[in-house]
């Protein structure tokens, strides 16, 4: 409901970066060659979830192994969930990203496996990026995000949640 809200809001910024993105690349040498940025910042991680996926065309599917069935049918009853939905023996589902079109602009936003065109910062990756933690797992954000690893933060310096921020690769 909020993307189909927003959609054409997006639709007219994204065609502005469309537009700037070619005049970049008709610039002949001396002219000004700075490449266009389109960030948009949601309200929460499920929002911009939203976002991410209609953009950039990627999406999740479960993969089911042959070890998965065998599991399953050798009553391997632990690596059922408590509501039915199977796991993996280390307890975390198995995905795989599946590339697709994206609904705006798919030859400039959408993702593909050699190249990530729209990327997605949120809080839980910063937080990640920023712990002191040794035993957490830490993941460095995009080098696309600038030279602070905390880019986007509210005025009262709290970390906004990034639905995309589209890099340039015209």
């Amino acid at each position: 409901m909020v993307y189909r809200e927003a959609e054409g809001a997006l639709q007219q910024i994204a065609s502005q970066w469309v537009e700037r993105c070619r005049q970049m690349q008709a610039a002949t040498p001396g002219q000004e060659r700075v490449p266009p940025v389109l960030i948009l910042v949601c309200d929460n991680t499920d929002i911009a979830e939203v976002f991410y996926r209609k953009i950039s065309g990627e999406t999740e599917v479960e993969i089911v192994t042959e070890s998965d069935i065998a599991d399953v049918l050798g009553d391997d009853e632990e690596a059922v969930s408590d509501v039915g939905q199977r796991k993996s023996k280390s307890g975390k589902r198995k995905a795989q990203t599946v590339y697709g079109n994206g609904a705006i602009f798919p030859e400039y936003f959408s993702n593909t496996p050699e190249v990530k065109r729209t990327i997605r910062i949120d809080t839980k990756l910063l937080a990640e990026a920023e712990s002191d933690d040794p035993h957490k797992k830490r993941r460095e954000p995009p080098r696309s995000c600038g030279k602070s690893s905390r880019p986007w933060a509210s005025r009262d310096g709290r970390a906004s949640t990034c639905a995309a921020s589209f890099r340039f690769r015209c």
